[in-house]
């Protein structure tokens, strides 16, 4: 299996996407690690986040590069996209959620990958369900395909 990143910074809020990855029928995307941390002053702000599968694609948004972990591999089937989303992507309810500090950088690694469903535009999100400000979250999604 092939491993990609994407990384974005965006303002986080109450139900913003950050980073969305929409994958395909013919390929599930395995979500297995994560980095977030806040690129703004430091503050004791808590910042609450949540990690979902998602039934669609959503709209607007901006796509960003999806990067190899090994140079020789082909190109991402998933495609990442953060930023602002005229219609954010449908998330299931269940989902990983945690909530983190503003003063602190944060990796999770997963033992067992969250997986998408192999369907049209079915994917893994991260998700800013609410916070205590709008810090800026610099955020590091790696998946395998």
């Amino acid at each position: 299996m092939a491993r990609y990143f994407a990384e974005a910074g965006i303002a986080v809020g109450t139900d913003l996407p950050i980073i969305n990855i929409a994958g395909g029928a013919a390929i599930r995307l395995q979500l297995f690690e994560l980095l977030i941390g806040f690129s703004t002053a430091p503050a004791d702000i808590a910042s609450l986040f949540k990690i979902p599968r998602t039934t669609d694609a959503g709209t607007g948004g901006t796509a960003l590069s999806a990067g190899k972990d090994d140079p020789l591999t082909v190109a991402a089937t998933g495609a990442p996209k953060g930023g602002t989303f005229t219609t954010p992507p449908t998330d299931e309810a269940q989902g990983f959620r945690f909530a983190i500090n503003q003063r602190a950088t944060h990796r999770i690694v997963t033992d067992k990958p969250l997986i998408s469903a192999a369907a049209a535009a079915n994917g893994i999100m991260l998700n800013s369900q609410s916070s205590g400000g709008t810090p800026t979250a610099e955020v590091t999604m790696r998946w395998e395909e």
